[in-house]
């Protein structure tokens, strides 16, 4: 059986995609497996850094904001290198078409948001914890130790609400919505950025909910349940943005600031921007901009060479230099030029955020990821 999200491999009887979280089809629903990319937790081969610059290669991770570090990615025995591993990697994904999760066709604007995307559209005021609840569990590999069981449970602790306000998920202790925590299950990613499966417990039933979540302690904060309905500790929006549109909102909430996309871009229906090629995320050709997702939010904005769009706090484009956004932002040392074809430089602004200057100045990327 394979996920018809990613098109990970998974075993028999898996609830949720132990890559990218969606909730597993049954084998009679399957359908045939395509190759695609996972959306948030490809591990990728590490790519030397040039001198001066980060080099991204596919899934590279820096080490410090304005220098390369060439770290091989592997899968760990114990959960600190699994935290190490995977931290930061989704922005090199999204970079080299790696999140092909937002799959469409055709040169026109979508008729309507995909469903995978419909993050909160029809079930604001639903519970998203028991929604769907089905008896018994699913299969996990890897148990966290109560260590750092304690450590996820503080970091996502809270009240999270809907675009409507309403507070529909409560993590408190041991409990999420008074359902008591039995267990947490097979972690992938790092730090503020990760996603794990929570075995949940309530008058004897037992279900798995997979929990993915964005933390930097901002407005920008962002909880989603089961790859489908994403939650924010606040409805206030802090931080730089682009056309108006801030990281960690819902691809609902961009649609009622911007409109339907002119593309949903996919590896089939990519386009071609300035010296970069986009596969993923939704195009706004008035705009000439391009808006990823991951985990039912959005991760990230780019402002490709040629667009007149500017980032909306600083005013800076790809027309600005390096010293231009060292200035703009107080920050104490000028950026490297991102010189090299696969060099990004990352461009540390506050508020949780980088932003990512291209290969030449070629593209700007406003990201919740900082390699």
């Amino acid at each position: 059986m394979f996920c018809e999200e990613c098109g990970a491999k998974l075993g028999e009887g898996v609830r949720f995609c132990p890559e990218c979280g969606a909730p597993a089809r049954s084998s009679a629903q399957e359908p045939p497996p395509v190759p695609q990319a996972s959306q948030n937790t490809a591990p990728m081969p590490p790519v030397p850094p040039p001198p001066g610059g980060n080099q991204r290669g596919a899934g590279g991770r820096g080490s410090a904001p304005f220098s390369g570090s060439n770290k091989a990615l592997f899968i760990g025995l114990g959960i600190a290198a699994l935290v190490l591993l995977l931290a930061g990697s989704g922005f090199a994904a999204y970079k080299f078409g790696l999140f092909d999760k937002f799959r469409g066709s055709g040169e026109v604007a979508a008729e309507t948001v995909p469903q995978e995307q419909k993050a909160g559209t029809n079930k604001q005021s639903a519970d998203p914890i028991r929604a769907n609840i089905v008896a018994g569990t699913g299969t996990v590999a890897s148990q966290l130790d109560e260590y750092h069981a304690d450590k996820v449970r503080q970091l996502i602790e809270g009240q999270w609400y809907d675009n409507n306000g309403n507070a529909l998920v409560t993590v408190s202790g041991r409990y999420i919505n008074d359902c008591e925590i039995q267990g947490i299950y097979d972690l992938a990613g790092g730090g503020g950025t990760a996603a794990a499966t929570f075995r949940l417990r309530e008058k004897g039933q037992e279900w798995d909910v997979r929990l993915s979540w964005n933390i930097t302690r901002t407005a920008g904060d962002s909880l989603t349940v089961n790859g489908s309905q994403t939650l924010h500790k606040s409805q206030e929006r802090g931080g730089e943005s682009v056309a108006g549109i801030h990281l960690g909102m819902t691809p609902e909430e961009v649609q009622q600031k911007l409109g339907k996309p002119s593309r949903i871009l996919s590896r089939e229906n990519a386009i071609q921007l300035g010296p970069e090629k986009y596969e993923a995320g939704w195009y706004y050709q008035d705009k000439m901009i391009v808006i990823g997702f991951g985990s039912g939010s959005v991760d990230s904005i780019v402002i490709p060479k040629g667009s007149s769009t500017r980032l909306d706090q600083s005013g800076l484009n790809c027309k600005n230099s390096p010293q231009d956004f060292a200035k703009a932002y107080s920050l104490d040392r000028t950026p490297p030029w991102p010189s090299g074809k696969h060099t990004y430089t990352p461009v540390p602004i506050g508020n949780g955020e980088y932003i990512h200057l291209g290969p030449e100045m070629g593209s700007i990327t406003l990201s919740i990821y900082a390699t």
